[in-house]
C-alpha cells in the first residue's frame, strides 16, 4: 500500500510515455506529482537500476500558479490531443479528476502549461529523499545470454497483473530491498525476466494505478 496522501490528494501530475518502441514491463515516475497540501514529489537519481524521488514543499503561492496556468489550458476537462506524427512521445496529464492526454507535447500549447521549472518554483524549505512504503516490481520475459542473470528470491514473477507488457507486483519497502536488490535480469522457474522497480508515490494503491 502507498503512503497516504498529504491534504486535499492530488492536484496536477505529469507522466511521459516516450516515443518510438517502448521498452516492455518499464516503469518510470512522472515527471512531478503535486498534492494539496504543497507536496511536490519528483525523480531523483537512481540507487543502482531504481528510480528514487525528491519530495519539496511549495508555497501557497507556487500551488496556485501552478492549478491556475492547468485551468488556463483547460485541463480541469478531459481530453485527448492526437497527432499525426506515428510514434510521437505522449505526455499524461491529470488535474484533479481530470486527465488528458496530449501526443507529440512539444507541438502542443497545451503541454506548455506544465512545463514547467521546477527548480525555479518558491519552496519553504530544503529538499528531502522520498521516503516510500511500497515498491512496484514488473518483470517481462525477455531471452538473454547475459551471465549476470540471478534467481528471483521472491514470490513467482508470473503472478503479478498485467502491466505494459510486463507483470507487475507490489511489496513492503522492508521486503523488498534487502533481498531483490537493484533491477536487472532475474530467473525463475525456468524463465528470464527483465525486471524493472519503482517505488510507489501517495494515492498509488498497486499496480492498477500505474497505467497510463
Amino acid at each position: 500500500m502507498s503512503p497516504t496522501p498529504p491534504a486535499d490528494g492530488l492536484v496536477l501530475r505529469v507522466d511521459e510515455i516516450p516515443g518510438g518502441v517502448g521498452i516492455p514491463g518499464r516503469l518510470s515516475l512522472p515527471r512531478f506529482a503535486l498534492y494539496g497540501d504543497g507536496t511536490l514529489i519528483v525523480p531523483a537519481d537512481t540507487d543502482g537500476a531504481i528510480p528514487t524521488a525528491q519530495v519539496r514543499h511549495l508555497t501557497k503561492a507556487a500551488v496556485t500558479g501552478l492549478r491556475e496556468r492547468a485551468r488556463a489550458a483547460g485541463l480541469d476537462t478531459a481530453r485527448s490531443y492526437p497527432s499525426q506524427m506515428p510514434d510521437a512521445p505522449v505526455l499524461v496529464v491529470t488535474f484533479g479528476q481530470a486527465r488528458t492526454r496530449i501526443t507529440d507535447p512539444e507541438r502542443s500549447e497545451v503541454a506548455r502549461a506544465v512545463t514547467v521549472d521546477l527548480d525555479a518554483l518558491e519552496v519553504t524549505g530544503p529538499p528531502t529523499p522520498y521516503s516510500p512504503t511500497t515498491f512496484a516490481v514488473n518483470a517481462s520475459p525477455t531471452s538473454t545470454d547475459s551471465a549476470k542473470v540471478r534467481p528471483w528470491p521472491l514470490d513467482p514473477l508470473d503472478s503479478g497483473t498485467p502491466l505494459d507488457m510486463g507483470l507487475c507486483t507490489t511489496y513492503p519497502t522492508a521486503r523488498l530491498l534487502p533481498v531483490a536488490g537493484p533491477a536487472g535480469l532475474w530467473t525463475d522457474r525456468g524463465t528470464t525476466y527483465r525486471v524493472f522497480i519503482r517505488p510507489l508515490l501517495p494515492g498509488e494503491p498497486d499496480c492498477a494505478a500505474l497505467s497510463r
